[in-house]
């Protein structure tokens, strides 16, 4: 039973992990397309290299969860958990695998509505590039690309801030949602 409320409170925060994972790789989506994808730094949460686009997503989208009172939503949430599974009342239903697989597949969906605008002018100035490439090989693009590359990825970066902060309003309140619905299922293993 107490492994039941263990796995609801996990899982619970693990909602909101994927949820900022997703941001952050969207962001590294975009460092990809636009050529900061060589200069990583170094994390000091994972311990590992990030990505400055996906780090500049990840913050915001921290920054934002608190000022949209996203903890609230999480705390709601674990309170809700026990209204509808009473301490001691459930076991771990089979049901909820399906359902944290449905939310990890959301973390690509997140990330690729948050690169899609940037990855689509991206493959819009590769096309004529290659043409260029084809018809004058002795231009050097790499040297003329680079800038152009960086300049309008940070450009799209900056026109895409407003659009982000609806999509993580709308992922906060997800969130609420997603954990009502889990502990509906273990609810329901009663």
């Amino acid at each position: 039973m107490p492994v039941a409320r263990r796995f609801l409170g996990i899982s619970i925060g693990f909602l909101a992990t994927l949820i900022m994972a997703g941001l952050q790789f969207g962001g590294e989506v975009i460092d990809h397309l636009i050529g900061f994808a060589v200069s990583d730094v170094i994390d000091p949460i994972t311990n590992e290299s990030a990505s400055l686009i996906g780090n500049l997503k990840g913050l915001l989208a921290t920054t934002l969860f608190l000022a949209l009172h996203g903890h609230h939503h999480l705390f709601r949430g674990i309170m809700r958990t026990f209204e509808l599974v009473p301490p001691g009342g459930a076991g771990l239903p089979l049901e909820v695998w399906p359902l944290m697989e449905t939310y990890a597949e959301a973390l690509f969906v997140v990330g690729l509505q948050v690169a899609t605008p940037c990855l689509l002018v991206m493959t819009l100035l590769w096309i004529p590039e290659g043409f260029l490439a084809r018809m004058v090989p002795q231009l050097n693009l790499l040297v003329n690309d680079i800038p152009l590359r960086i300049g309008l990825g940070l450009f799209l970066v900056w026109l895409g801030i407003g659009p982000f902060v609806y999509l993580v309003g709308r992922l906060i309140d997800s969130i609420a949602a997603a954990s009502d619905q889990l502990a509906l299922v273990v609810a329901g293993a009663t």
